[in-house]
Order: C-alpha cells, then structure tokens, then sequence
C-alpha cells in the first residue's frame, strides 16, 4: 500500500557558467588539501629526546664548609665537600657539583665545579649574589652511582 510519501530527495539541476565555477573551484580546494595532507603525513615525525641514563642510588654521606663562614655576598666563597661512602671511607675520582639557590626568590642558574683534591676533598670557589637565606645542593657522582645532598647556608651582606 502506498500513502504518498516518496522516500527520494529531488535533485535540483543547475546550469550555466555559476555552476561550473561552483564545481571546479570546489574540485581543486579538495585537490589542494588532498595534496597539503600527503605531505604532512609524509614529514617525519620529532624522535623522543633520549632518556639521560638514571645512576642508582648511593648511600654515601657527605660534609660542607664555606670560607669564610659565614659568607657575604657578593665576594668570593670557597666550598670544601668531603665525599665518603657507606663505611664512612673517603671517595675519590668522583664528580661533584654544588648548586647554590636562594631560598626566597629564583637567582638564576649558579653552579659551581668542585675539583679532586684527593682524599675524598673536594675543593671550588663561587659567589652568593645577595645576603638571605640560601641552600647548596650537592651532587656527587662516583662509581656509577648519584648522592645528592642539601645544606642550608644564610648569607651575610657586605
């Protein structure tokens, strides 16, 4: 049985230049992403940065002292750090760096290399760029494995 109701949706036909128009600038928009498409999927990709290698744990201990104690910023400080290992012996031909940080406001990177000074010595100079409270965060890397450790120093003004 047929109620009238026609499930077809008329087309309407188009003529004239309009349409074309119409039609060709609609074919090369598609053509244009097409082609945009491929050589997107064709860039390379950015490879994941490589992971730097995680040295285990080490359970060593060590000590810090400044001259002059206590410092004043800006002048000259020599840090000393005496490096041992578990059994309290002293650790020679390490790596060790100290960071120096402010506390209560961010003074940019201040780093400071320690030399071997044999003995588990560890001897660099550096400077504290303002008086307040600060922290030097050692890190010594010796025999494959990382120790780090946090001193709090307050520094005095000139």
């Amino acid at each position: 049985m047929n109620i009238g109701i026609s499930t077809r949706i008329p087309i309407r036909q188009r003529s004239g230049l309009g349409t074309l128009a119409a039609t060709w600038t609609g074919r090369i928009a598609a053509c244009g992403l097409l082609v945009l498409l491929a050589l997107l999927s064709a860039c390379d990709k950015p490879k994941p940065a490589a992971k730097a290698p995680v040295e285990p744990p080490w359970h060593g201990k060590m000590t810090l002292s400044v001259v002059p104690s206590p410092p004043v910023s800006n002048k000259e400080a020599t840090f000393q750090v005496h490096v041992m290992d578990e059994s309290g012996k002293a650790v020679s031909s390490a790596s060790v760096k100290a960071a120096l940080v402010m506390t209560t406001m961010d003074m940019g990177k201040n780093e400071v290399t320690l030399a071997d000074q044999g003995n588990g010595d560890y001897l660099g100079k550096g400077k504290f760029t303002m008086a307040g409270p600060w922290t030097v965060n050692v890190v010594a890397v010796a025999n494959g494995s990382r120790g780090q450790q946090t001193f709090p120093v307050v520094v005095h003004r000139e």
